[in-house]
């Protein structure tokens, strides 16, 4: 109130250095590569934290300048913490930056891939998958004669049929089953686009109306 009144002056934010690169980037990927906004705040998170680390020597000439070991220093920094997959983003972010400013004439080609991805080895993680038994034993869980043991049946010979996420079998709604052409219609939330798929139903042991009723009452979760 005594701010309105011209008691006190208005609160006025410094912009930061980087924020009209940082958004150009963020632009960059948005429309041109058709990144998730999940995606590209995780990226820019990074990349703001790398700016932040070069204080007021963030124009796209000082970027271009540095050097691998000035990249690796700051990641090695950073990522202390981090476990593969978030390293792996972190890398990523980096080098798509300098891939777009040597792409917008700044220079920078040099810089692209200095900090390396941590490789993935084959079998060093626990198995996340289920054998077909086990799935079939999961399915056979849901009481198909109660009006919630149809739905969940549903939804459960979705994730195994086609191995959707479950923000995507949330999404579903009727008029996404095309019955008569056996197509159904999968949006996904996080890229924003749609897939028509066959509708192959592995392993169902419900009849045609029973499904159809079933997709009704999954049609109806919010």
């Amino acid at each position: 109130m005594l701010r309105e009144e011209g008691a006190f002056p208005p609160v006025t934010a410094d912009e930061p250095p980087y924020r009209q690169l940082i958004e150009g980037y963020c632009r960059f990927l948005r429309h041109d590569r058709g990144l998730a906004e999940t995606t590209i705040a995780n990226y820019r998170r990074y990349l703001r934290d790398f700016l932040v680390s070069r204080g007021a020597a963030v124009s796209p000439v000082e970027l271009a300048a540095l050097g691998a070991d000035d990249l690796l220093a700051f990641s090695r920094q950073r990522g202390a913490g981090l476990g593969r997959t978030a390293w792996n983003h972190l890398a990523t972010a980096l080098s798509g930056f300098y891939r777009w400013l040597d792409m917008s004439g700044h220079g920078g080609a040099h810089l692209v891939g200095a900090v390396p991805s941590r490789r993935r080895y084959r079998l060093a993680d626990v198995p996340c998958a289920l054998s077909w038994e086990q799935v079939r034993r999961m399915l056979g869980m849901a009481g198909v004669r109660e009006p919630n043991g149809r739905r969940n049946y549903a939804m459960l010979l979705l994730i195994a049929s086609y191995g959707l996420r479950g923000c995507e079998v949330r999404a579903l709604r009727l008029n996404d089953i095309d019955w008569v052409h056996d197509e159904i219609v999968i949006f996904a939330p996080k890229t924003g686009r749609r897939r028509v798929l066959p509708l192959t139903l592995w392993g169902s042991r419900m009849r045609p109306l029973d499904l159809i009723w079933a997709f009704m009452r999954l049609a109806r979760i919010r």
